[in-house]
């Protein structure tokens, strides 16, 4: 008799644990398909996860969550520069955007916290944007219907570059290149407004009516402590991208700060830190071109078919995000700088 209740009872048992282990299973794939889902399908809060997969140029790839997304300013608050006594060092970088004689400069140590900033200049609806993990500034200008009073951050990165997002589509937009990545304005590309760095004491010098920010650079979360030099780049600055990238040639250090041009379906690369003092032609890549001390920076010029230099828009950025781009520039290397000009 005892045997036959302990074997109902071990039967019982054996039941019990058979559907308790069937359930704690289906609990399981439950959650496993769930994280499955969320890492490749687009929450109602971008800010919200780390790793979202979507379709760009035909590809599965990934979007990373940044933690220091900043909101878009719209009201910056300027000063001219020949009143300007101590918010800024001599060296301090700014971005120049100009428009009908109007000047405005931009410190990339305050873009650096705050990303996108809506601006008019010259009466002219401009868009400005900086990333810090690239050491990217450029300029939008409205063109048709991508209004640049649509966009905000979107929280996410792509090629370790910040992703913007059209509010009235959701479709990203990538800041470097200005290009749709994924939605329903994938392919398009935003219009480049011409811009260049100065330094601030270069700047006020040669035009102390230039209008120049004057907010101190809030942080743009409380995660984000790093000291930003005048250069606009961090004062511990990582060797190597934050965020993954795809591919990269070791012909310069990953973080190189170079100026990037194209013209002719030539792209050239020139590391800051080889740029001589005075003018300077080359020739690579079968396009002729020079460089020329400016504001203590550097313009680029070109020789054209008919010999006449003719000014070219320049990238200021790191080499792993110009190569990103353009993996068939040309360095221009020490061993190129062999002819001065008068």
């Amino acid at each position: 008799m005892c045997r036959v209740k302990g074997l109902i009872i071990g039967k019982k048992y054996t039941y019990l644990c058979f559907w308790v282990s069937s359930v704690l299973l289906l609990i399981a794939c439950a959650i496993i398909f769930a994280r499955g889902t969320s890492s490749r399908t687009m929450s109602s809060n971008p800010r919200v996860g780390g790793i979202t997969e979507f379709t760009v140029r035909g590809k599965e790839v990934r979007f990373y969550r940044s933690n220091r997304a900043a909101g878009v300013v719209t009201k910056p608050q300027f000063v001219q520069a020949g009143s300007i006594n101590n918010a800024y060092s001599h060296e301090t970088v700014v971005l120049i955007v100009t428009n009908s004689g109007e000047y405005k400069a931009y410190p990339l140590m305050w873009l650096d916290t705050h990303e996108l900033v809506r601006d008019t200049v010259g009466g002219l609806d401009l868009l400005i944007t900086y990333c810090g993990l690239t050491h990217s500034p450029v300029v939008y200008n409205t063109s048709g219907d991508f209004s640049i009073h649509a966009f905000e951050d979107s929280g996410y990165v792509y090629e370790s570059n910040l992703v913007i997002r059209d509010l009235r589509t959701g479709s990203f937009w990538q800041q470097f290149t200005g290009e749709c990545l994924t939605g329903v304005l994938a392919g398009n590309r935003l219009v480049v407004y011409p811009s260049f760095v100065a330094t601030f004491g270069n700047i006020k010098k040669a035009n102390p009516k230039t209008l120049v920010v004057v907010e101190a650079p809030a942080k743009a979360n409380s995660n984000y402590t790093l000291d930003i030099l005048p250069s606009g780049l961090p004062a511990n600055l990582f060797a190597d991208p934050i965020f993954p990238i795809s591919s990269f040639e070791p012909k310069l250090s990953t973080k190189e700060r170079i100026i990037g041009f194209t013209s002719d379906n030539v792209s050239i690369a020139l590391p800051l830190g080889e740029l001589p003092s005075h003018v300077q032609s080359n020739t690579l890549g079968g396009l002729t071109f020079r460089t020329i001390p400016y504001l203590g920076s550097h313009m680029v010029e070109a020789l054209t078919k008919g010999r006449e230099w003719k000014p070219l828009n320049t990238q200021l950025c790191f080499w792993f995000a110009w190569y990103l781009i353009h993996s068939n520039s040309f360095v221009l290397a020490q061993a190129d700088m062999s002819r001065s000009d008068p």
